[in-house]
């Protein structure tokens, strides 16, 4: 199985796109995060522990996610990288087959994980910073995954939607 997501970067500069993409083998079961230096073990082992802590199946399969991130450095990437954390927990949590939806490469979304589960949004700063950010014919093409609806002009999925039976999840908004 294999997929991609767009994230969005709250970035100093501005909202900035990165590409998300992974995909699962048969092999020695592990998870890999590449593309994101030391936040990515961090961000790996919240996944695992968010994803144990609410006792989901998860398929005997080696896991790599690969982070591309071509506007900006590693250092930029690693100050804003809490933002990633929700698209790579909905890239592994599809993965792991663990997600009702057909596919995510059409969708963009971002956002902080907590270790209680609790999801933190910051579209709402985006959208009043994005300065046509979301008005770009490719940002417009993509479903933006949000906790609930943003008067953005695109399709939305909202979050309670593709969790409901996922327990203890709590979109908190910023």
């Amino acid at each position: 199985m294999q997929t991609e997501l767009k994230a969005i970067l709250p970035t100093s500069r501005g909202p900035q796109t990165v590409t998300l993409f992974g995909y699962s083998t048969k092999s020695v079961p592990t998870v890999d995060i590449h593309g994101m230096g030391k936040s990515g073990k961090i961000i790996k082992e919240k996944i695992l522990f968010v994803t144990k802590q609410r006792k989901l199946k998860i398929p005997i399969k080696r896991f790599s996610i690969s982070v591309d991130f071509q506007n900006g450095d590693e250092r930029e990437l690693n100050n804003y990288a809490q933002w990633l954390e929700f698209p790579l927990l909905l890239l592994y949590w599809y993965l792991t087959e663990n997600l009702h939806i057909y596919h995510l490469g059409d969708c963009m979304t971002s956002g902080q994980v907590l270790t209680s589960g609790n999801i933190i949004q910051p579209f709402h700063s985006l959208v009043n910073k994005s300065s046509g950010y979301f008005e770009n014919p490719f940002i417009k093409k993509h479903k933006i995954i949000v906790s609930e609806p943003i008067d953005l002009g695109l399709n939305q999925i909202f979050i309670k939607d593709l969790f409901e039976h996922i327990p203890q999840i709590k979109v908190l908004n910023r």
